[in-house]
């Protein structure tokens, strides 16, 4: 087995080769491989949706989604696994082919994405720390919620799945759980995720750097949507274990330095959002604030590029403040962008993501006639 230092000399050492698919990315940095699609297989023509997406730049078009249907382990390009609270998979070792959710060593404790690897806590219905009706302190005020810390102590303690590595979710893992694809309904797969929360949305500790104090950014499973908050506590909070991974830079350059690869999420983007153009170091010019339908048609005219959808975009948050990467994206960390992501609750309505701060950071569907400006991505070779 490799070493750390020898992981991470290989990922510095990557070379970024441009490809018909974008910028070689090299293997997993930080703390997400992929993320997960947003489940959107259908894209609005003629002002409903439809499946047929080709030619139009919607979400549908693109993602493991628009190619692939549901599976016994998932919706529309989402994979899961049971996992028992020994660690083992359903169906592996000692762990049944349907295991009853609880905590003993051959119950249902936890669910591994494995388009992600990430391994997810399963809330419990049982009065404990770990039930679904408990709310985390994100600040510890005193006011009898219990916090962050005690949560991830109590789940590494018991090596709960086999895991000793417990933690809070950043806002980009837990917002790829989110299923957009899903009307009027708790938007996370519940065949995999029992007891979620149906009367309010996850809290995530903001910045991660200190998990009980700080701002945070709440991810709302029945809505979708998120936004930015002050400390407080109340929140609901599921736990994650990362796959070991490597602590090499989060951005590199692509070939063009008017493009920039996401080594966490294998994507690559323009640093500039479309009316400014790339000097060195900096992006020029006024950004084009665009309605949705022109965002698509720009989209269009740029070949081998394409609108992001609302996970993506909304993964470029930094873990410190909220805004788009200082050294990425210079001069442009602030600002509200047209996702590729249309409203499944009203055809008229789609996605965007404003970059504001700590506290504004936010997401949510608005009218396609209102303007945003524009920040074009592409898959990084893998």
């Amino acid at each position: 087995m490799m070493s750390s230092t020898t992981l991470t000399a290989m990922c510095t050492a990557a070379a970024f080769a441009l490809t018909a698919g974008g910028a070689a990315a090299a293997d997993v940095v930080g703390p997400l491989k992929r993320l997960d699609d947003t489940g959107m297989a259908a894209c609005v023509v003629d002002g409903a949706f439809a499946r047929a997406c080709a030619g139009t730049g919607q979400d549908g078009e693109y993602g493991r989604d628009a190619r692939g249907h549901s599976s016994g382990n998932g919706r529309a390009g989402f994979s899961f696994v049971r996992v028992c609270g020994s660690g083992e998979e359903e169906g592996s070792g000692t762990c049944p082919a349907h295991p009853a959710v609880g905590t003993g060593p051959d119950q249902w404790a936890c669910t591994r994405d494995l388009v992600t690897g990430l391994l997810w806590e399963i809330k419990q219905a049982d009065g404990s720390l770990r039930d679904q009706d408990m709310l985390i302190s994100m600040q510890n005020w005193g006011w009898g919620f219990p916090t962050v810390t005690e949560l991830r102590t109590l789940m590494n303690g018991a090596a709960v799945c086999g895991s000793t590595r417990w933690d809070a979710p950043t806002l980009t893992e837990l917002l790829s759980l989110v299923d957009y694809a899903r009307a009027g309904q708790t938007k996370i797969d519940l065949h995999y995720f029992p007891n979620t929360p149906t009367r309010h949305g996850y809290g995530v500790p903001y910045p991660r750097q200190a998990p009980d104090e700080g701002n945070y950014v709440g991810v709302n499973f029945i809505t979708g949507t998120g936004d930015g908050g002050y400390p407080g506590d109340g929140s609901s909070v599921r736990l994650v274990t990362r796959p070991g991974q490597t602590a090499a830079a989060r951005y590199a350059d692509g070939v063009d330095p008017a493009d920039v690869v996401d080594r966490w999420t294998r994507l690559e983007w323009q640093r500039c959002p479309l009316g400014m153009a790339w000097t060195p170091a900096a992006c020029t010019g006024t950004p084009a604030p665009l309605t949705w339908p022109e965002a698509l048609a720009a989209a269009n005219d740029h070949p081998g590029w394409r609108l992001p959808n609302v996970k993506e975009l909304a993964s470029l948050t930094t873990l410190d403040d909220g805004l788009l990467d200082a050294g990425a994206f210079v001069g442009n960390r602030t600002g509200a962008f047209w996702s590729s992501t249309p409203f499944v609750g009203d055809a008229a309505q789609a996605w965007h993501v404003e970059f504001a701060d700590g506290y504004a950071m936010s997401w949510y569907p608005l009218p396609a006639e209102r303007r945003f400006i524009v920040l074009l991505v592409r898959d990084a070779a893998k």
